[in-house]
């Protein structure tokens, strides 16, 4: 790696690589873009791109030597082949959310990884805002006592027409907000052991769906995502001795709160505007640059909202039909 910088692919180039992804890594002090992969690669239009960095296909960028680490920011119908062609290319993978459709795809790129020795990681950046990071927010989750039960929310009201409507490509709303809710769920709670879910689907993908789930630590949880319902965006952990509310969890940027509370008291904490892709870079950088570094997503945290949800999306489908 040239001056102990992690050279960086883009594939893809859709709304989060344009908007999040490319911009970050040109901020990011561990890293550089070397190349962008794209089926058009006549259509780049992108300001303050250096004249360094190739746009190619994406076949193209596997063969580059000095790319170290790519970033998947494709339809998530089609992260499972390239996360898999990055690896046997020799790349390390930040791939968007979801890393996989399905447990059995997510079982091929954990071996895989394991046989190669490379850094994969599932690009949830809501979990490098502050509102999770800070120190004092992991103590008040521990101090509001055992987690007896949680709640969490995504929705929003849009006319979805894009990959997120796709079948094929992968789409749907566990995919797009439902990950969230189960991702932070299953980081404190561990392991669904049950699952009782019904929604509506649609053109085959999940629109909406409900959720009350139970975990190996004994607590329960209830769940709501949609693409048809008013926005929100919460989670709320109840413990022996107080709550903890996230009103903004899921949070990419802007100012963000939460409330702590135990006895009568709510204590509200409010978090500055976050450069969250920022310091995922950075931090998938300093992994692929420190292979003893720990990564704060791993394979297996992955592995846990995945389950459940392959269960939950399962059950709504066999309601529907």
């Amino acid at each position: 790696m040239q001056g102990e910088k992690v050279g960086w692919a883009v594939l893809g180039l859709g709304r989060v690589a344009r908007r999040d992804v490319i911009p970050s890594i040109g901020e990011s002090r561990n890293g550089e873009l070397r190349a962008l992969g794209t089926r058009d690669p006549e259509a780049v239009h992108l300001e303050g791109l250096s004249g360094d960095v190739l746009v190619t296909d994406y076949e193209g960028i596997l063969q580059r030597g000095d790319v170290d680490a790519v970033s998947v920011c494709l339809p998530n119908g089609m992260h499972h082949e390239w996360i898999m062609r990055a690896l046997a290319a020799g790349k390390h993978v930040l791939c968007e959310k979801p890393i996989a459709s399905s447990v059995e795809e997510l079982h091929d790129i954990q071996r895989m990884a394991a046989e190669t020795g490379l850094r994969v990681m599932e690009g949830f950046m809501y979990r490098f805002h502050q509102q999770h990071q800070a120190d004092f927010v992991r103590r008040a989750l521990r101090e509001i006592g055992p987690i007896r039960y949680a709640t969490s929310r995504f929705s929003y009201l849009a006319e979805v027409h894009d990959s997120r409507a796709n079948f094929s490509l992968g789409g749907g709303a566990t995919a797009d907000l439902g990950c969230y809710c189960l991702d932070q769920l299953c980081s404190q709670l561990g392991e669904v052991t049950e699952v009782d879910a019904v929604g509506d689907v649609r053109n085959q993908v999940v629109w909406t769906a409900h959720s009350r789930l139970r975990f190996d630590s004994g607590a329960v949880a209830t769940c709501f995502w949609s693409f048809d319902a008013a926005p929100q965006w919460n989670t709320v952990f109840v413990g022996t001795e107080g709550t903890v509310t996230f009103n903004q969890p899921f949070a990419s940027s802007g100012r963000t709160s939460l409330v702590c509370r135990t006895g009568l008291e709510d204590v509200v904490h409010e978090f500055d505007d976050t450069p969250t892709i920022v310091h995922e870079v950075e931090h998938f950088g300093a992994a692929v640059l420190d292979a003893q570094r720990d990564l704060e997503v791993s394979l297996g945290s992955s592995m846990a909202w995945r389950r459940a949800a392959d269960i939950i999306d399962a059950q709504i489908h066999q309601s529907a039909e």
